[in-house]
């Protein structure tokens, strides 16, 4: 059986156009087992149009149909760890999403991103910065622990 730890973070919590809110955190956490990746959104998803054209509804009457697709905008965050006699060595990228709107046909986002590896131990805090795709200082802190069995 793969050894399994909670991987816990803090970071700020996000706005609908995913840009992070100022001195306001949640704090997801995932239960992994060494060797497996996982995955955590904050925020929510953007729909945005793609895609536009005719449809013949008949006796010469026609209406626009609009196809859409979702992106998600926020924090996505992405870990995988390795444990061996207590060393954990992980890796893992952290990237930020905003909207800048729909207008029209068109939706620009903008998006910033770091991918992070390194070692640590059981119970100790990892810090990762960088720029967000808002232009502000992004902070994540994660802690390996053990799972709530």
């Amino acid at each position: 059986m793969a050894d399994s730890l909670k991987v816990s973070t803090q970071v700020l919590d996000r706005a609908d156009d995913g840009s992070a809110i100022r001195g306001t955190f949640v704090y997801p956490s995932v239960e992994l087992d060494s060797g497996e990746a996982g995955r955590v959104h904050i925020g929510r998803m953007k729909r945005y149009p793609v895609w536009i054209e005719k449809v013949d509804l008949g006796n010469g009457v026609s209406k626009d149909q609009i196809s859409y697709e979702e992106t998600p905008v926020g924090l996505l965050f992405s870990i995988k760890f390795v444990l061996d006699n207590g060393a954990i060595t992980y890796s893992g990228k952290a990237e930020s999403k905003v909207t800048e709107g729909t207008f029209g046909t068109s939706s620009t986002i903008k998006s910033s991103e770091v991918i992070f590896y390194g070692k640590t131990t059981i119970g100790e805090l990892v810090q990762v910065q960088f720029e967000g795709a808002d232009g502000t200082p992004e902070e994540i802190l994660i802690h390996f622990g053990p799972t709530d069995d």
